[in-house]
């Protein structure tokens, strides 16, 4: 809310840390999409899994990283936490924000939970493309985390632990890679563009301010959804 009452002078001098959108995978990706290379609408698959579930009984290391997540979780869903940064892709990919939240689930591995650690959701576009979004911490094992992009002309898949990207048509495979780990790629180039608009070569921040607190808007909104539906009436509903 302070940045948001800044001059806008200022506010629009503020690159907020979304960093692994500056990935130029991502570049190559959305360039796929702009151009219908893959064909439209799209149906997105965005699986994210992230902080193993520990049980911190025998390393020190162990315990205070439980203790840390743990108390993360309890101010919110790790959709919040994870969420920002997997929405700021689908919206630069899809060159706007969904416009629809279709549904949305949530899911508590543990009891003791103070939120689900698990949470999805189903977005749409104005073009009728759909994305499913699953985000989840605190499992001991985890899925394979990938976004998958499907059209009736081919499939991209860009898997997210180090952003190979990979396209599947009628004419065979295309796999892009970029040289370098994806963590140091992205800030190289995230800081690059922050000093560009530091410096006046650059006039608007990638992303901006107000990309930034929409991506935090949608996900309350899409959390608000979740804990509806996930009410015991609600769930049970069906069977009276």
């Amino acid at each position: 809310r302070t940045l948001l009452d800044l001059p806008v002078e200022q506010r629009s001098r503020l690159q907020p840390g979304l960093t692994y959108r500056h990935d130029p995978a991502m570049a190559v990706l959305s360039s796929w999409i702009e151009n219908r290379e893959l064909g439209t609408p799209l149906l997105i698959r965005a699986h994210i899994y992230g902080e193993p579930r520990r049980d911190g009984d025998s390393d020190a290391d162990d315990s205070d990283y439980r203790r840390r997540i743990l108390a993360t979780m309890a101010h919110g869903s790790p959709i919040i936490h994870e969420g920002a940064h997997v929405l700021d892709w689908l919206t630069y990919l899809m060159g706007a924000a969904a416009e629809h939240i279709t549904d949305a689930w949530c899911l508590r591995t543990e009891d003791h939970l103070r939120n689900p650690n698990i949470t999805g959701a189903r977005l749409s576009w104005a073009d009728g493309s759909v994305a499913l979004v699953e985000i989840g911490w605190w499992t001991g094992a985890q899925p394979h985390c990938e976004i998958g992009v499907l059209g009736q002309v081919g499939y991209a898949v860009l898997d997210c632990a180090t952003f190979r990207l990979e396209r599947h048509t009628a004419a065979g495979t295309e796999v892009v890679e970029f040289p370098g780990d994806r963590t140091s790629r992205c800030f190289d180039r995230q800081l690059a563009r922050f000093v560009e608009l530091i410096r006046g070569d650059r006039s608007t921040a990638e992303p901006g301010l107000d990309d930034a607190v929409a991506t935090l808007e949608l996900l309350e909104r899409i959390v608000a959804t979740a804990e509806d539906v996930s009410t015991p009436d609600a769930r049970h509903g069906d069977r009276r």
